[in-house]
């Protein structure tokens, strides 16, 4: 069984053991606020949907501009194509 701990910057921590060991991992962006953050597949428990949130600033009054933006990541094949790829697993 897995568990993830996600914060509102771009590292976060997974544990396989219930919570006696956690691993770190980074994503390239802060996780989304309005949409389901991780998806997994029904099948193949490596596989992670993350949707993460990236912010431009709109400039002056008008404040920051945001929207949502899905990678994928195989937590078992770290390699170029793994979006969610801590250094540990």
């Amino acid at each position: 069984m897995q568990a993830f701990v996600l914060t509102a910057g771009t590292t976060h921590y997974r544990s396989i053991n219930r919570g006696e060991t956690w691993q770190s991992f980074k994503t390239a962006l802060a996780p989304s606020l309005s949409a389901n953050t991780l998806s997994f597949h029904a099948r193949k428990w490596d596989w992670i949907l993350f949707t993460g949130q990236s912010c431009d600033d709109a400039g002056g009054w008008q404040g920051r501009v945001c929207h949502d933006e899905v990678s994928r990541g195989w937590t078992s094949a770290c390699g170029t194509r793994a979006a969610v790829c801590p250094s540990a697993w």
